[in-house]
């Protein structure tokens, strides 16, 4: 090896070194947590290298206590009985389904403080996004407008807590949280879901303001404070409501993972804190970052 070689290997060893000591700093935005741990966050949310992991054992009586995971455990039975599910013209759910699972498990807020009469699923959000759900996942298949299992759905039927890490999957991973919310936003509140985890893990112990979390959010994505724009409001302010809407009224709160307290007033934010069920599905791992990146 000649001294030019030489020397020019002992630079792409410090340049390795120095990336790599940058990529596992720790960082006050990730709250934290490192940049390399934070791209195990974003795309590998529960691979055995993410700081996110489900437990090990999740009891039957905790996964009783997840409503969207109820929701769809009806549906697929009520498919079972008969094998299939005619659905009505536009592809929603029977009204006498609908009438039938709506309280069971979950409330939406609107119709029991507007008083709303339920004629049909789309009336419901909580039991359209349910059929979404099933529909979109490895769980069921629509065929001539008929809604039936597949070999998996019928496979996880019975082993349930698969069967939640398939709906928890779907509805993180390929269902849009930004659904029939009216922000243009695709990403707030989807990207980096499992952060907002680790956040509620930490700090979920006592309620907190929601604008705790959205801030601490933005503060970790900043570059999307600039897809939001608005003559009434900053786009500060638009992606911070964007986010609260979609992480805890349109997300967690269909798990069962926090509870809510609605403040008497529009001009004060509600209280969140993690539900009493919370720590018995996920494990979260401190971060390993080896000092601070300023």
């Amino acid at each position: 090896m000649t001294k030019e070689e030489e020397e020019q290997k002992n630079l792409n060893e410090i340049g390795q070194i120095i990336t790599y000591m940058m990529n596992n700093r720790a960082v006050d935005d990730f709250d934290g947590y490192s940049p390399a741990e934070m791209e195990y966050i974003l795309y590998d949310a529960f691979g055995k290298n993410s700081p996110v992991q489900f437990c090990e054992n999740i009891p039957d009586e905790v996964l009783d206590q997840i409503p969207i995971l109820r929701m769809i455990e009806y549906l697929m039975n009520k498919i079972e009985e008969t094998g299939e599910m005619k659905l009505t013209k536009t592809g929603a759910l029977p009204r006498n389904i609908v009438l039938d699972l709506y309280g069971r498990y979950f409330i939406d807020d609107y119709i029991e403080k507007y008083g709303y009469k339920l004629y049909k699923e789309t009336d419901t959000r909580s039991i359209h996004i349910a059929r979404i759900i099933l529909e979109i996942s490895k769980l069921g298949k629509k065929r001539n407008n008929r809604l039936s299992l597949t070999k998996t759905g019928q496979s996880l039927k019975n082993k349930r807590k698969e069967l939640f890490f398939e709906i928890f999957g779907t509805y993180t991973q390929k269902y849009s949280l930004a659904y029939l919310d009216g922000y243009e936003n695709q990403q707030c509140a989807q990207l980096g879901f499992a952060f907002t985890l680790i956040l509620l893990s930490k700090y979920g112990e006592e309620f907190k303001e929601v604008s705790f979390y959205s801030e601490k959010y933005q503060k970790a994505f900043p570059a999307m404070i600039d897809t939001f724009e608005s003559d009434y409001s900053t786009p500060e302010k638009m992606m911070m409501r964007c986010f609260e809407l979609r992480t805890f009224s349109k997300f967690l709160n269909f798990f069962n993972l926090v509870k809510i307290e609605k403040t008497p007033t529009w001009d004060k934010p509600d209280l969140v804190k993690k539900s009493a069920i919370f720590d018995h599905i996920f494990r979260v791992i401190p971060s390993n970052a080896t000092g601070k990146m300023n």
